[in-house]
């Protein structure tokens, strides 16, 4: 999958890695607010946390594996980003 660019440049957009903990927000977001439909984003983000500190460790496994792919795929990205896109740059005009 290559990564996209700026519309009529060679700028690359990488998406940046996640953590573990996004991970389970990512998941588990539209349930809390669905729930609490009238709490304000910080009660949210206090649910989500407890949420997450009470997962027990095998199922965090799970959410850190993925978070470990996923920070080997931006390593990857930006590895192929650095790369030049061709041998010699020319100058524009002046």
């Amino acid at each position: 999958m290559s990564s996209p660019t700026l519309e009529g440049t060679s700028i690359v957009l990488l998406r940046a890695s996640t953590t573990t903990h996004p991970g389970t927000v990512v998941h588990n977001r539209a349930g809390v607010w669905a729930d609490n439909p009238t709490a304000k984003r910080p009660t949210i983000c206090k649910i989500l946390g407890a949420m997450w500190r009470a997962l027990p460790d095998d199922e965090k496994e799970l959410y850190i594996a993925m978070a470990d792919e996923d920070r080997q795929r931006y390593k990857e990205e930006q590895a192929a980003a650095a790369e030049p896109v061709c041998d010699s740059v020319k100058e524009e005009p002046k």
